[in-house]
């Protein structure tokens, strides 16, 4: 990770609305390319629900490890959430709207496993 890098995805980040934390899946040619955003596809948006998936390569996390990385991922989100909250004045979910979402969510997967193959 370097300036130009995180210069690229930094701004491409800038461009959805209302992302604030997440994991971006990539399908790129070539790391040079990449920094400079040419030629790359976004395979999968993840918002705050997912893991950080490293958490889960045991050649270099321990399951005790894994938990703790969580727990940052959760400290990580509640920071952004907060100074969201306090600077730009972006309302909390309420609990509700957190359990409509995954919901929603369950719903879809379903409705695409419906699809044919």
């Amino acid at each position: 990770i370097d300036e130009e890098l995180t210069n690229m995805m930094d701004g491409f980040n800038r461009q959805i609305e209302g992302w604030f934390y997440g994991r971006i899946d990539l399908k790129y040619n070539s790391f040079d390319e990449l920094k400079k955003g040419k030629n790359f596809k976004v395979i999968e948006l993840n918002g705050i629900i997912s893991e950080p998936t490293h958490i889960y390569d045991p050649s270099k996390i321990t399951y005790f490890k894994a938990l703790l990385e969580l727990k940052k991922h959760w400290e990580l989100i509640y920071q952004i959430a907060t100074k969201n909250h306090r600077s730009y004045n972006i309302k909390y979910d309420k609990t509700i709207d957190f359990i409509k979402s995954i919901l929603a969510l369950k719903n879809y997967v379903k409705s695409i496993k419906k699809l044919p193959s």
